[in-house]
């Protein structure tokens, strides 16, 4: 039970670097959120390709 309950917290308070929750480090470094978005283009771009093809 302690494992289950140690493993879900992480992703809402130990771990604020975690890329499940972009909108919380844009406050904390501005630069590594512009870089994310910068990932998901590059993601959105490489998706389209391949849909093109």
């Amino acid at each position: 039970m302690d494992i289950i309950v140690h493993g879900a917290l992480p992703y809402y308070s130990q771990h604020p670097r975690s890329p499940i929750m972009p909108l919380s480090r844009k406050n904390d470094d501005p630069r590594k959120s512009v870089r994310f978005k910068d990932v998901l283009h590059e993601k959105m771009k490489a998706n389209r390709d391949k849909q093109q093809r």
